[in-house]
Formats: C-alpha cells, sequence, structure tokens
C-alpha cells in the first residue's frame, strides 16, 4: 500500500523518475501479472476484463466458471503488495496526464448546449403529404441541453443547497399531510 507520505513523494517525482519506479515494480511481478495490472489501468478497473487479457481462468469450462475464476484469482492477487503497488504507481502516472481543462470542459458543454437548442427542419407526413420545412421547425434535443446548462450552472456555482429542517417531533404522517394529493397505505397513527 502507499501511505500519504510516499503519495507525496510520488506527486513530487519527475515523469522520468515515476517511469523508473513503475518499470522497477514491473519487474518484481510476472509477466502475465504486469499484464494484468496494465490492462486493469487501461481499462478504468474492469477486473474481468483485464483479468481476461492476461489470459486468466483459461481451464474454465464454462464462461459461468470463468468469469468467477477471474473474478475471485485477479482480485486476491490485487490485494498482494507488489501488485498493488504496481497498480497504484500506474495509477499516478494515469492521473498526471489525464487532467481535464476546465476553460475546455465549459467551452465543450456550451457548444453542446446552443447545437441542442438550434432549430431544425422537421419533416411531418399530413395525409400522405409532407409539410414544408418553413411550417414545421424542432428543437433539436431539449432535454440534452437542458442537462448541458445544468452542469454549467453547477460548475459556476450557479445552485445553492437547499436547506430543509424538520424538528423530531415532526412524524412522516405529518409531513405527507402536508402534501397535496392523496396517500394511501400509510399505518393508522397510535399516538
Amino acid at each position: 500500500m502507499i501511505d500519504q507520505r510516499e503519495q507525496e513523494l510520488l506527486n513530487s517525482l519527475s515523469d522520468d523518475d515515476l517511469q523508473e519506479r513503475i518499470d522497477d515494480a514491473l519487474m518484481l511481478l510476472s509477466g502475465q501479472q504486469a499484464r494484468f495490472v496494465r490492462e486493469l489501468v487501461k481499462n478504468g478497473g474492469d477486473i474481468y476484463r483485464a483479468g481476461l487479457k492476461a489470459k486468466y481462468g483459461q481451464k474454465s469450462k464454462t464462461e459461468e466458471q470463468r468469469k468467477r475464476s477471474i473474478q475471485q484469482h485477479c482480485s486476491k492477487m490485487l490485494k498482494e503488495p507488489n501488485v498493488w503497488r504496481a497498480y497504484q504507481l500506474l495509477m499516478q502516472q494515469v492521473n498526471r496526464q489525464c487532467i481535464v481543462d476546465v476553460d475546455w470542459w465549459l467551452r465543450e458543454n456550451v457548444e453542446f448546449y446552443k447545437e441542442c437548442r438550434e432549430l431544425v427542419p422537421k419533416v411531418i407526413v399530413v395525409e400522405g403529404s409532407p409539410l414544408t420545412i418553413d411550417e414545421v421547425t424542432d428543437h433539436r434535443n431539449a432535454v440534452s441541453a437542458g442537462m448541458a446548462l445544468d452542469r454549467i450552472g453547477k460548475h459556476l456555482g450557479a445552485y445553492k443547497p437547499i436547506e430543509v429542517e424538520h424538528s423530531a417531533s415532526e412524524s412522516l404522517r405529518k409531513i405527507l399531510s402536508d402534501i397535496d394529493g392523496s396517500t394511501t397505505g400509510l399505518p393508522s397513527q397510535s399516538d
């Protein structure tokens, strides 16, 4: 396991020094273990797919047995200190390379929002003849546009958290009775 002090050291290492530590850690593993760790990092943590690519579970007779065998063996193997250390070092390297630029993210969401809100022609067939393009227009995808706008708003801090306070003596029945509409199947109050 990598403790906090070692994590700080890894953060301060140059890319070349980190690569050297990764190479040293992978040398302590078998070829199959090293391939498993690399595949696990590459696929985002899917143990089964990484084990399959590393050729674990080849002797299993059925697909279900193979899946169970790979999951059990690879989960157990990942707890071994050398395997876990190699995995953590590779993840450190990936984390350095996969930093998302906030400006890019905002630009992409704004562009996506604009594309979704664009009015596009929609052809509707009425009694066998299509209506002309000028007669009917529709938003491309209002739901996706709303989701993009929501992501932008959350990122920019446009939403404030809503705090709802209820006293300890307030019962569920009282809360539900304040809601418009009817509820069914509530147990009778025995207070």
